[in-house]
């Protein structure tokens, strides 16, 4: 009855130490990096919008997400890796800053000029393009 007591409680632990990993980011769950939930919902919706206007873009499972983001003349542009791996990103229109390599969790703000479409790709891996379609502000 003991060993039945002992291996129920070891059960016990290892359920609720799986539960609690699953909870985490590197489980899959749990709150984003900040610890909140809108993170959760950003993290989410960076895979299912194709457009955004909030002026970020993501670099995840080599794709920039969305492929066309829209903002106003004089808005920042944020590019933030959320791939495993470096990307970097590359404008045909030089008036615009190239960033040759950003790394996994990093980011970088570009100014978004007048009004336009700016693409760009990335240089380590030119599969990867999009747009800035910049509106007058």
């Amino acid at each position: 009855m003991k060993g039945l007591l002992i291996f129920g409680a070891a059960l016990g632990l290892l359920i609720l130490g799986l539960g609690i990993w699953v909870a985490t980011p590197q489980g899959g769950g749990g709150l984003g990096n900040e610890g909140d939930s809108a993170n959760i919902n950003e993290a989410n919706q960076d895979d299912t919008v194709s457009d955004r206007d909030d002026g970020v873009v993501y670099m995840r499972n080599r794709q920039f997400k969305p492929k066309m983001a829209r903002v106003l003349s004089g808005t920042s542009v944020t590019f933030t890796n959320r791939d495993d791996v470096t990307h970097g990103v590359d404008f045909k229109d030089k008036r615009l800053k190239d960033r040759p390599k950003i790394a996994p969790g990093g980011s970088y703000a570009v100014e978004a000029p007048a009004k336009g479409r700016y693409a760009y790709r990335c240089p380590i891996h030119p599969e990867m393009k999009g747009t800035i379609v910049v509106s007058k502000g």
